[in-house]
This record gives structure tokens, C-alpha cells and sequence, in this order.
């Protein structure tokens, strides 16, 4: 694909369609890089559109791999408190001499 694709469109993707895809950007993410450093290339705006889109990408085929867990016991836990437990202190002994 040479131009953006929606991340609908990237979750319909098959898992080597995706890493053929990923394999793809980094590839031209790198160029990019060294273009830009060697200042043959002025606009920066595009490395930074293309890294955007490769952790895009890599966030698709994380969530494609972790996506046999059970999430349905992860909805139902409950959630953690935000405020943390007192902590229990012993009193403090005072040394006799």
C-alpha cells in the first residue's frame, strides 16, 4: 500500500499482510531518516507522518498477537483502588540508657 490506510483496513489485514506492510515502511522510515539527516530531504513532517504510521502498524500486529488471551475476565476484574493502603508503622521504640 503506498498510501495510508485506515486502521479499520489495517485490523482487516491478514497477520502476513501486515508484516509484509511493516517491512515495507521500515524500510522507507530508514530512508527517510538518512535523507533528512543528509538534508537532501526538507520535509520533515514526512518521516514523522511514516514513523507514525509504522507504530501504527506494529500497534495492530501487537494487538493480533495478544488477541487469544481472554479479555472478558479482564472487563469483569475490578479495578485498582487509586489511592494506596495506609501503611501500618510500629511505634517507634524509645532507647532507654
Amino acid at each position: 500500500m503506498s498510501a495510508f490506510a485506515t486502521t479499520t483496513e489495517l485490523r482487516k489485514m491478514s497477520p502476513q499482510e501486515l508484516q509484509r506492510e511493516i517491512g515495507e515502511k521500515q524500510g522507507v522510515v530508514s530512508k527517510l531518516r538518512l535523507a533528512v539527516r543528509m538534508q537532501s530531504e526538507k520535509d520533515t513532517a514526512k518521516l514523522r507522518k511514516e514513523r507514525l504510521y509504522l507504530a501504527r502498524l506494529l500497534t495492530i500486529q501487537h494487538e493480533k498477537m495478544t488477541s487469544g488471551t481472554d479479555n472478558a475476565e479482564l472487563k469483569d476484574a475490578p479495578k485498582a483502588s487509586r489511592v494506596a493502603a495506609p501503611v501500618k508503622r510500629g511505634k517507634k521504640s524509645s532507647s532507654s540508657k
